[in-house]
């Protein structure tokens, strides 16, 4: 009886095992398929195709026909239940699912979790960048240009999945009035959920959420406009460098991640065509005269001065939008990083309420930074109106631009704040100079801002407007020779104003600067221990090109490199001991990194 009892339990049991291990062998396949479906329907896009993914297709088709008078639709979360469920099937491959039975809520919230759980945003990290400096380039016109760029720029697969996500998004707007959203609460709501950058962190979350919110609301705003223009072939004049330069970088970036050979299936991503900047003008002018109405205009113009005329205020603008963009960028990102704006005032109140305070040697260097931001701000407006007014005359004048002297010689008046930034910069240079210098100071002054390929230090800032002087100087002597070579009076007498005028302006800032490397020489003279009076360091025309620490056969030494002479020390905290030094004179510095 007892060994019979046993074998029943014993039947019972291994029955029972292999029950669970069918249902496990199941449930492992099943959890297979749904991965293997992950792969293509929900965790990745399909970069080189056409065609929408089934889960968008299918949520779209059923919110456009049932779903969008729900109040609140993308903004209240659906059953987690039915949105999980709707995943599964879609993962297993299952195709014309029937969503009537789930409610507009749960549908948009399936939508949003396919985007939130892909391996990266539908506009691409490489372009995140691109998108954030669009929004930052004015006139609108130009911006929607920017942005229709950057979107053509875009695999078409993600393309196709934006223009119908927003295409929908669209429609949801229009039935504002019954399910309250209107194309600002839908962008705050869907926002991160389209852009986010490779590395998240708190500050750049913080400093883009605006800039984020108001691109999605443009584009919803702006559909036709945007999604169903086709881009110029050439980017506005009025673009910044650096924005192409950016754009061309992403293009490249999404070329290399591209399936191989996918171009034999699919057109190739266009490339941002740029003329090159020599040839503008000149290709302007030519284009024009081939047609008649122009060529009636361009009766009694002398062509070979227009050409050569328009060439050097295309350079002088052109050199101007470039500098206020990059100023306009470092003072954004300068003033987030001090708290100053919205999004830095949000930092700072995250940071404080974690417990992170300021110190005393952090608060004085922030005061510094901030005078220097006031300076920037002070330089920029200037070089803004003048650009923003030089604007004007090529987009109303053009082909037969005029009057740039003039307005040069009105404006230039404006350059004497760059008596104020002098001062500001040489009290900065002193600071940092000093025995008894902040080392937070010296900190601000190796942050570096802006993007990752046009990144500058605080101490580069601090040069850069005088390096878009001797610029200005230049690109105003080509305007002064085509004047002078052409006997144009008129133009010539105020071109010749304008330039004198600059050159002073330039030559004052040129003797300061000599003066300021005279001073940060003899600085460091003062620092040295063991330097004998007949080696004396501060001679003119001596500058220092670079300092720091360097092994030199095998020893720990800090360097001093100066244009004609590199003195070697041994660094004890604050002071320098003299070693050696190498005469530069026959040398040739090919890399001071």
């Amino acid at each position: 009886k007892m060994s019979s009892k046993n074998k029943k339990k014993k039947d019972k049991k291994d029955k029972k095992d292999k029950k669970n291990k069918n249902k496990n062998k199941n449930n492992e396949n099943e959890n297979e398929n749904i991965n293997e479906a992950d792969k293509t329907a929900i965790s990745s896009f399909l970069w080189d195709s056409y065609e929408l993914p089934p889960i968008v297709k299918e949520s779209c088709n059923f919110l456009f026909e049932n779903g969008c008078e729900d109040e609140g639709l993308f903004r209240v979360t659906g059953s987690y239940q039915d949105i999980n469920e709707m995943k599964d099937k879609f993962g297993r491959g299952e195709a014309g699912i029937n969503m009537k039975s789930y409610s507009a809520y749960s549908v948009a919230g399936v939508l949003t979790h396919y985007l939130n759980d892909s391996e990266e945003p539908v506009f691409t990290y490489e372009l995140y960048p691109v998108f954030i400096d669009c929004m930052e380039i004015s006139p609108e016109p130009v911006r929607i240009e920017c942005i229709r760029h950057a979107l053509r720029a875009l695999p078409p697969g993600l393309r196709n999945i934006i223009k119908r996500m927003f295409e929908l998004f669209v429609f949801v707007v229009s039935k504002g009035d019954i399910n309250k959203m209107n194309p600002n609460n839908l962008s705050i709501a869907m926002s991160p959920t389209l852009l986010r950058p490779k590395i998240e962190t708190i500050e750049s979350l913080i400093a883009h959420t605006d800039t984020l919110q108001l691109l999605v609301e443009l584009l919803i705003k702006k559909f036709d406009e945007i999604f169903n223009v086709q881009p110029e072939k050439n980017l506005p004049d009025q673009v910044p460098d650096s924005f192409k330069e950016g754009l061309e970088q992403g293009i490249e970036e999404i070329k290399q991640r591209m399936p191989e050979n996918w171009s034999e299936k699919e057109e190739e991503i266009d490339e941002v065509h740029v003329v090159p900047e020599e040839e503008k003008p000149i290709a302007k002018i030519q284009a024009l005269w081939r047609g008649y109405k122009v060529r009636k205009q361009l009766k009694g113009i002398n062509i070979p001065y227009q050409v050569k005329y328009n060439q050097a205020v295309y350079y002088l603008m052109k050199a101007e939008g470039n500098f206020v963009w990059a100023m306009k960028q470092a003072i954004k990102d300068f003033e987030t990083q001090l708290g100053e704006n919205i999004a830095g005032k949000r930092i700072r109140k995250i940071r404080s309420t974690h417990g992170k305070h300021e110190s005393n040697e952090q608060k004085a260097a922030a005061v510094e930074v901030k005078s220097m931001v006031a300076g920037f701000k002070a330089i920029i407006e200037v070089h803004s109106i003048l650009y923003d007014e030089m604007t004007v005359i090529w987009n109303e004048c053009w082909p037969v631009i005029k009057g740039i002297g003039e307005l040069m010689l009105s404006k230039l008046r404006g350059f004497m704040v760059y008596n104020m930034y002098v001062e500001m910069v040489g009290r900065a240079h002193r600071l940092i100079r000093q025995k008894d210098a902040n080392p937070e100071l010296q900190n601000w002054m190796k942050k570096e801002i802006g993007r990752v390929n046009q990144s500058r230090t605080l101490k580069q800032l601090l040069e850069l407007p005088f390096e878009h002087l001797s610029k200005c100087n230049r690109n105003l002597q080509a305007l002064f020779c085509a004047n002078y070579e052409y006997k144009n009076e008129g133009e010539l007498k105020t071109t010749t104003q304008a330039y004198g005028l600059l050159i002073r302006l330039g030559c004052a800032t040129e003797q300061f600067k000599r003066r300021r490397e005279a001073q940060a020489v003899k600085l460091i003279q003062e620092a040295l221990v063991g330097l004998e009076e007949k080696d004396s360091l501060a001679i003119m025309g001596r500058y220092l090109i670079r300092e720091g620490p360097l092994t030199i056969d095998g020893s720990s030494s800090y360097v001093f490199v100066f244009n004609d002479i590199c003195v070697i020390t041994k660094r004890k905290q604050d002071t320098f001991i003299f070693q050696y030094d190498i005469d530069l004179a026959q040398c040739t510095i090919e890399d001071n990194s």
